[in-house]
């Protein structure tokens, strides 16, 4: 029997050893800091699936200058990693054109087809499904030309199979009670999913992944090495390790090892932000994204999280 070694314990990671593991592979799952720790712990929660618009989306290009100068905004960049990033900024500038866009959305709705149905079947076989709640989202705006300005998205959406439901700031008070007068419309996408706590799901997955026969090693993996046939694993302090195949799926850190072995992936470090409220004095039924914004809120187990702030400062970059 094969044994693959996954490098990288998220989310991603979790859910490839698993459906490794099914095939009848031996798999160990090897994470510097353990199941879910770094970020598929602090997302959004959320199963976006009905997303199709990729975020090198039209007209982006001319939202990044107001963003950058607003120490309030979405978006940052630290100056001195600017002159690093730009040949990745300029290719997710080119990206947002519509030639390219075409093809972005073509692709992403294909992929967002196919994965939640693989979900589906992963939670039921874990026995995890008990962590996703089909409640739906909703895209809320204060601002009247942006919600005629989302419908364009709204209708891709639908040529896609996507139901989405246009409401006015009225009837999204309907569903949400504690919305403000200041929201005057936006949409419900009902087949959005929501996990109740994305650390509790990766926690569940990894006990899964072990109760089958799975190992964990939380080593941090520094070289990948190919062998003939196999891969050696270079661990920091020395330690090697020799396997049939290995997985690359450490998020940011993936671009590094992914260069030794050949594949030069133009993978950039974005850096996500939120905070969750324990007693927010807010009752959301639903997830809520504010695209004019740049900001989500979900309503998790834990409390209330609110996020989107997004950093590109590289991976030597220290946490805020």
């Amino acid at each position: 029997m094969r044994h693959i070694h996954v490098i990288g314990a998220g989310v991603v990671g979790l859910a490839t050893a698993l459906r490794l593991q099914q095939q009848g592979y031996t798999v160990t799952l090897i994470d510097r800091n353990g199941p879910g720790e770094m970020a598929s712990r602090g997302n959004a929660a959320g199963i976006a699936w009905t997303d199709v618009m990729p975020l090198a989306s039209k007209g982006v290009w001319r939202k990044i200058p107001g963003w950058l100068l607003d120490p309030l905004g979405p978006l940052s960049v630290p100056p001195a990693y600017a002159l690093q990033i730009l040949p990745w900024m300029l290719r997710f500038t080119r990206a947002s054109f519509p030639d390219r866009l075409k093809k972005s959305v073509l692709g992403k709705a294909s992929l967002n087809k196919a994965s939640l149905p693989a979900w589906e079947r992963l939670w039921q076989a874990t026995g995890t499904r008990h962590h996703v709640f089909l409640k739906g989202c909703l895209d809320v705006y204060d601002n009247q030309a942006q919600v005629v300005s989302a419908r364009g998205e709204w209708a891709l959406q639908r040529e896609h199979g996507i139901e989405v439901q246009e409401l006015s700031g009225d009837e999204l008070r309907e569903l949400e009670p504690d919305f403000s007068q200041g929201v005057v419309g936006g949409a419900l996408v009902p087949g959005w999913m929501t996990v109740d706590d994305p650390y509790a799901l990766c926690l569940s997955l990894a006990e899964a992944f072990e109760r089958e026969g799975g190992a964990i090693f939380r080593r941090s993996v520094s070289r990948v090495q190919p062998q003939g046939q196999q891969v050696v694993l270079h661990l920091e302090g020395g330690e090697q390790i020799l396997s049939d195949h290995a997985v690359i799926a450490c998020g940011a850190w993936s671009k590094t090892l992914a260069a030794q072995v050949g594949d030069k992936v133009p993978l950039e470090t974005e850096r996500g932000y939120n905070t969750t409220f324990a007693d927010p004095n807010v009752s959301l039924k639903r997830a809520v994204m504010m695209p004019g914004l740049g900001f989500a809120v979900t309503q998790l187990s834990t409390g209330l999280r609110v996020g989107g702030a997004v950093e590109f400062g590289g991976l030597k970059l220290k946490e805020n």
